[in-house]
């Protein structure tokens, strides 16, 4: 089994802090996505999006293009950065952003889901997918802080080292079991 874990491209308006904002694609982004396909082996076989435009129209896309079936999954949407989404790190408060960068487990912005809940959303939604996979190829088409969650797991990593981990756009993670039926990771960015 291997679940490649396809960050969205760039979306329109740039790089900000978009969290659930629902910004699409630009075309910069497409771009960037359908480079990043064509260079991955296509031997899947369903693929899973997060709700949001910038995964989901790009993931059913695909779906549509390789007919492969599309599961559109709630949980696999990014972090809520409640007052802090749709700005840019310049335009928010310095010692706010100092004191999320030192320790995001205990600075949470305003409004913003905690990082605990975030992370244990994630992970479970993850553990429920590789049950309903059963040993299928799939392509999981989601944000980079899906993609932290994932790798900071399989490194068994602190949660306060969460945002290290910098995945770029259209930056993919390959998840694969082993023939001892553990996960195995690589970065392909």
């Amino acid at each position: 089994m291997r679940i490649d874990l396809l960050r969205h491209g760039e979306p329109i308006g740039g790089v900000r802090i978009r969290g659930q904002l629902d910004d699409p694609l630009s075309d910069a982004g497409w771009k960037q996505m359908h480079a990043r396909v064509e260079a991955l082996e296509s031997d899947w076989e369903c693929v899973v999006t997060s709700p949001l435009k910038r995964c989901f129209d790009f993931a059913k896309t695909i779906a549509e293009s390789h007919q492969l079936p599309l599961d559109v999954e709630p949980d696999f949407k990014e972090i809520g950065f409640g007052v802090w989404q749709g700005k840019r790190r310049d335009e928010l408060d310095p010692a706010s952003l100092a004191k999320f960068n030192q320790n995001p487990l205990a600075y949470t912005p305003a409004n913003a889901e905690p990082l605990i809940e975030f992370n244990q959303r994630v992970l479970t939604t993850w553990d429920n997918l590789l049950q309903r996979l059963n040993q299928r190829n799939c392509l999981l088409v989601t944000h980079a802080g899906v993609i932290r969650a994932v790798v900071a797991a399989l490194q068994q990593k602190p949660l306060h080292e969460f945002f290290k981990l910098k995945v770029p756009f259209a930056g993919v993670c390959q998840v694969s079991t082993t023939d001892e039926n553990t996960l195995t990771y690589r970065l392909c960015f």
